[in-house]
């Protein structure tokens, strides 16, 4: 007998594919962001203190750190591969050897640098962040042979799943008193019940493994690993210098004011995994063409909501922080200016980054990245320790811009960037 789930499933995926796609990713979107905004409001007001969810945040940052050691860029380098063509099999083989074997090796990495990570050792951490690095590997495992067989649509009901189950095991965390503690686990109880969702669908398909096809994964997810692994490091280091070099109350103030802004970033996120076949299907047919005309209006679409929601935090700031997630978080409000200004040119920097990679060129988009964290290090080393969250907040904003610089420059060589002035204007207007 069916699941509802599935029943679910099937009927969605009786409807066309554009309209299918694009009905999951904004309706998980909003329905994730909303709820992710009154849990974090809740939890804040719970708490009544930045310091709970500032080790929450910390915890996630080292996530982001060793999740992209366990993933290697190999996710993206599998889609890729295993649907230019055939030998499907012979690709995700090779995909799980390799990830299974760096899986291993970043749990040993953790486990030998425990001791250092003093203030995750202080908190009870280190366990939990290994359960979420072995939970993450199993949702992108599963989710790397749907995405590539065209199955998109599972993965979206799959994060939604993710969230929900997440959100609601912290606020009964917080109201049970568990603390970080129990935030952790929500985590990895949100990931597991995710990878269930998905491993029914994965039809997999055995192949013999091959060393050639393993080869040309690493070449490919060297360069993959190095784009995604730019933007992973300055979009986490942050978070865990001002824990090194001020407190978990800091990291807390920072990244729920982040996670506020990020709010301006959720249509183009939505729209860069959208596109990201789209174009790599288009790129195959030599229809460049296409790609410039769709980049543009992805760019306009996603700007309709990133600039109102950038002028408008800016204008009521401190304010918002405070009736959102009470009086200690007011102390943020020059820092949510900075960051919101930084979701603006992250914009760019997301939807200019998928569609290098969807025209098959993952050196040329992992240079800019590359650029961008050398910049951003010593730019938090620098600040941080004389500014605070400021200083990470202006980081953060010049690292970026940089990145959309250099990626615009790149790109514009193979695709014309030809701006929507009509839709720019009426944003404006």
């Amino acid at each position: 007998m069916s699941s509802p789930f599935q029943i679910l499933t099937d009927r969605l995926l009786r409807i066309g594919d554009v309209q299918r796609q694009s009905f999951l990713h904004f309706g998980t979107s909003i329905t994730v962001t909303v709820l992710g905004f009154l849990s974090t409001m809740a939890i804040t007001h719970l708490t009544g203190s930045p310091d709970i969810p500032g080790g929450y945040f910390l915890f996630l940052a080292y996530l982001g750190i060793f999740s992209l050691i366990s993933n290697g860029g190999l996710g993206g380098a599998t889609v890729s591969l295993m649907g230019s063509g055939g030998r499907q099999a012979e690709y995700f083989s090779a995909y799980l050897t390799i990830r299974i074997i760096l899986l291993s090796g970043s749990i040993i990495l953790l486990l030998l640098l425990g001791p250092v990570l003093v203030d995750l050792t202080a908190a009870g951490l280190v366990p939990w962040l290994m359960g979420a690095v072995v939970a993450t590997a199993g949702v992108d495992i599963a989710g790397t042979w749907l995405y590539a067989t065209g199955k998109a649509g599972y993965i979206q009901i799959s994060s939604l799943i993710n969230n929900l189950v997440r959100i609601m095991v912290q606020v009964l965390a917080i109201l049970t008193g568990f603390g970080v503690a129990g935030l952790a686990g929500s985590v990895i109880a949100g990931l597991v019940a995710g990878s269930l969702y998905l491993i029914p669908f994965c039809h997999l398909i055995s192949g013999r493994f091959m060393r050639k096809y393993a080869e040309e994964l690493i070449r490919f997810s060297f360069w993959a690993l190095l784009a995604s692994g730019g933007m992973v490091i300055y979009g986490n280091i942050d978070t865990i210098l001002l824990g090194y070099f001020g407190s978990t109350h800091d990291v807390g103030l920072y990244r729920i004011t982040m996670q506020l802004a990020s709010f301006a970033l959720f249509s183009a996120l939505a729209l860069s995994t959208i596109l990201y076949p789209k174009f790599a299907s288009w790129q195959h047919d030599e229809r460049r063409a296409w790609i410039a005309e769709s980049l543009a209006r992805a760019v306009s679409y996603s700007l309709l909501l990133a600039l109102p929601v950038c002028v408008g935090g800016i204008i009521l700031g401190d304010r918002l922080l405070y009736f959102l997630y009470g009086s200690p978080y007011q102390a943020a409000g020059f820092v949510l200016t900075l960051l919101l200004i930084t979701q603006v040119a992250y914009v760019f920097v997301f939807l200019w980054t998928m569609t290098l990679s969807a025209l098959g060129m993952p050196k040329r988009a992992a240079a800019p990245a590359l650029i961008a964290s050398v910049v951003n290090i010593p730019l938090n080393l620098l600040l941080i320790p004389v500014f605070g969250i400021t200083g990470a907040g202006a980081a953060i904003l010049i690292t970026v811009l940089i990145h959309a610089v250099c990626t615009g420059r790149i790109l514009s060589r193979y695709v014309g960037l030809i701006p929507d002035v009509r839709a720019l204007r009426s944003i404006c207007i």
